[in-house]
């Protein structure tokens, strides 16, 4: 769920009218005129040609950058013929950097009527001065170095018998205050869940500098004043605490706006570009600014990132298009493949989790089947693509059938064929990928908190192994090892021997018969009294 208007929360689209569809087309005109533009590009340059001027009820703030903010409006309107000018003189920004705070932890009572501001030392993850000691404040926090901020998030333990009537703010190392969340009277929620670590967003103090004394502020005064008479008399009897508060912020660690120089035959209007004329790097310097990231494509770039690569990744690309080395964990590269049968039609992969049935090894292929080698550029189209939610680390997206890792207290279960072989194998697998010069993993399977019966789990993999036959649980996969059998057997020296034999050792009704060579199975004949 989310804030709403008039003091509600929602988990659904409460309806923007035409806003979002122009909005997509402004942007969709901006990449037209210049489609190099990334994501954080794109955000860069909407704020900058935004219209605070436009609204009388905006109540605009403005932070320690200049920028008019609007917590009902944000920057102001979208200014489309600002924005493409804009656009089309677009430098690439620098590489985008996030770092972690440390987390302030403390034990806060909240009652009655409360405000409570906890300071937060942050250095943005700069390096440590030559012989600085280990207890300077910067010396919990991990990440890339940020001067320059963007979106800032704000992670607090809070737990609070009216959520509703909560207010938090943040106030920043150059003094802007900003509601990340205001008080709801329609919010009444009393569980205990309150605010347990959920991650609250602004961009308000988009330009500001990261590095300082942060403060984070909760009271419940604006909330409290909103209540109805009699309400109010019950609030001491409202209850809860603040246990931790830490920040993310994202952003660059060097200035991050720079424009090429206008074209003398088409400059853009003096009134309005003049404020930005400050940002323009010649291009004689330019080259000297920025080196293309080391997993972009031979083609060039428009900045130093890995989301500003023009000829595509050297191997794989996330999906917010990030040219990557090797997929993050939790997402996959094998969504480029599919399994067919030996007839080259495609396998029904509903059909596989619900009969189980083992593909032919040799048959999973690129979906593109190109036999080039990964460095000529194989990799450009290669997406990283999420595990399913069942999985830490998958074979291929969206199932929950083929993990290779588990979430933590959970153990992969190998995924059989009806003849009992695991479908994954990489010794017989590997020939299949070497276009893509990876290896599948010895086995895949799904994820469950307990080994079905007839398994037990190695504590090196944390996967679910066999029991040796006809045994329900073991402590290991060896004979000896079973210390229950399934029903029909009787276990017999850690092993599990048909319930009907005589002596464990032979099949029903016989037993062990001397013999001068061997000793042999047989049944025993009584011999008449």
């Amino acid at each position: 769920s989310t804030i709403d208007v008039e003091h509600k929360c929602t988990n659904k689209h409460s309806g923007t009218s035409a806003a979002a569809p122009m909005a997509a087309g402004i942007i969709a005109l901006l990449l037209e005129a210049n489609p190099r533009l990334s994501w954080r590009d794109v955000q860069y340059i909407t704020l900058l040609t935004a219209n605070p001027s436009a609204f009388v009820d905006g109540n605009f703030t403005v932070n320690a950058v200049g920028r008019a903010y609007s917590q009902l409006y944000g920057y102001g309107l979208m200014d489309a013929g600002k924005m493409v000018r804009l656009g089309e003189l677009w430098r690439g920004l620098p590489a985008h950097h996030e770092c972690h705070s440390e987390t302030a932890t403390f034990s806060i009572i909240l009652e009655g009527k409360f405000n409570h501001t906890i300071s937060l030392n942050f250095s943005g993850c700069q390096p440590k001065a030559r012989g600085a000691s280990k207890s300077q404040p910067n010396s919990s926090e991990y990440g890339a170095p940020v001067k320059y901020l963007e979106h800032v998030q704000v992670y607090a333990d809070i737990v609070y018998q009216r959520r509703g009537l909560l207010q938090l703010t943040l106030i920043s190392p150059s003094g802007t205050e900003t509601v990340l969340q205001p008080p709801r009277k329609l919010d009444e929620h009393s569980g205990n869940i309150g605010l347990l670590r959920w991650p609250v967003t602004t961009v308000q103090l988009w330009g500001e500098n990261a590095t300082g004394v942060w403060r984070v502020r909760l009271d419940n005064y604006v909330g409290s004043a909103m209540l109805q008479p009699w309400q109010k008399l019950e609030l001491d009897k409202i209850k809860g605490y603040w246990r931790s508060v830490r920040l993310l912020v994202y952003g660059t660690s060097e200035f991050p706006i720079r424009l090429s120089p206008p074209n003398p035959k088409r400059p853009p209007p003096k009134d309005w570009f003049a404020p930005f004329s400050k940002y323009v790097v010649d291009d004689s310097k330019w080259l000297d600014v920025y080196t293309c990231h080391p997993e972009c494509a031979p083609g060039g770039c428009t900045g130093p990132a890995a989301d500003q690569c023009l000829g595509g990744c050297r191997r794989y690309v996330t999906q917010d298009r990030q040219c990557v080395a090797t997929c993050p964990f939790g997402t996959t590269p094998y969504g480029a493949l599919q399994i067919v049968h030996s007839g080259n039609i495609p396998w029904d992969t509903k059909e596989l989790h619900r009969n189980r049935v083992k593909p032919n090894p040799s048959s999973r292929i690129r979906s593109s089947e190109i036999d080039e080698p990964l460095t000529t550029g194989l990799g450009n189209n290669i997406v990283c693509q999420p595990c399913s939610s069942v999985c830490a680390a998958c074979v291929r997206p969206f199932t929950e059938y083929d993990c290779t890792s588990c979430p933590e207290g959970q153990y992969l279960v190998p995924l059989l064929t009806p003849d009992g072989k695991q479908v994954t194998d990489s010794s017989k697998l590997e020939s299949a990928f070497i276009v893509l010069n990876i290896q599948l993993p010895y086995v895949s399977g799904t994820c469950q908190t307990h080994c079905p019966i007839g398994y037990h789990v190695d504590k090196s993999t944390l996967t679910c192994v066999a029991c040796i036959e006809n045994c329900a649980e073991c402590v290991g996969s060896s004979v000896g090892e079973c210390s229950l059998c399934k029903p029909g057997f009787r276990l017999v020296h850690g092993r599990c021997v048909d319930g009907h034999s005589i002596d464990g050792l032979c099949g029903p009704g016989e037993s062990i018969v001397p013999s001068p060579d061997q000793q042999v199975c047989g049944f025993i004949m009584s011999l008449p009294p």
